[in-house]
């Protein structure tokens, strides 16, 4: 089967184009699809870029995963080769915000790595600067990712708890020993409980968003 699709050239090798990912590699790919793999992705042992963009990818990556609860590999980038069942899935993804390893990993088509050469950039510089880095960072998690919307309704959750206990150690407190400033608990126990209510109700608010969101999607439902 891997021969006949071979035969047809149904293998897309994906690489970028600064020719940081040596073409001489695509061979070793291809045998390993050969094996019976629809994707194999290119693992970088050694990455040479400058530090800054090295870090840059690791925080991503260790934000995103956590975010997304997904286990994704900073050291694998784009550098790969996929069958045409993968590209044909792929381009049924109608979602404007398109992450490829994102992608490959929902599919969940067999998959291997291996490890490749990562070369320096020997002509011109990157067109993405930090800023770009960073809105395309934040696109990639807000289009996976409902977890910040679950963080805001647990942190209102807690606040407003927090003010609740807190008012009854106050009441307990002015029982027994007085009130020292009159006013001023009542107070600050109504904004601290006050917030967090409306930070609780806004994150309800925004899980019903994302469930708009990801209907909208038009995801299919399984990959075949």
């Amino acid at each position: 089967s891997a021969g006949l699709q071979l035969a047809r050239g149904d293998w897309v090798v994906v690489m970028d184009c600064d020719l940081q990912d040596p073409p001489e590699e695509i061979p070793n790919f291809h045998r390993k699809a050969l094996e019976g793999y629809e994707c194999v992705l290119g693992r970088r042992a050694l990455r040479r870029d400058p530090p800054l963009k090295r870090f840059s990818s690791w925080l991503f990556y260790r934000v995103f995963n956590y975010l997304t609860d997904l286990r994704l590999d900073g050291t694998v980038a784009n550098f790969s080769i996929i069958s045409r069942r993968v590209v044909d899935e792929f381009n049924c993804l109608g979602e404007a915000v398109r992450f490829y390893g994102g992608f490959l990993h929902w599919m969940g088509f067999r998959t291997a790595y291996i490890d490749v050469r990562h070369e320096a950039r020997s002509v011109g510089t990157s067109s993405y600067s930090l800023l770009r880095l960073l809105q395309l960072s934040a696109n990639f998690i807000l289009a996976y990712s409902n977890k910040p919307l679950r963080l805001c309704v647990t942190a209102g959750l807690l606040m407003s708890a927090a003010s609740f206990i807190a008012g009854l150690v106050f009441v307990f407190w002015a029982l027994f020993f007085g009130i020292p400033v009159m006013g001023w608990a009542s107070l600050i126990i109504s904004i601290y409980f006050g917030t967090g209510m409306t930070i609780l109700t806004l994150g309800i608010l925004g899980l019903y968003v994302d469930r708009i969101f990801t209907e909208v999607k038009r995801r299919p439902l399984f990959v075949i």
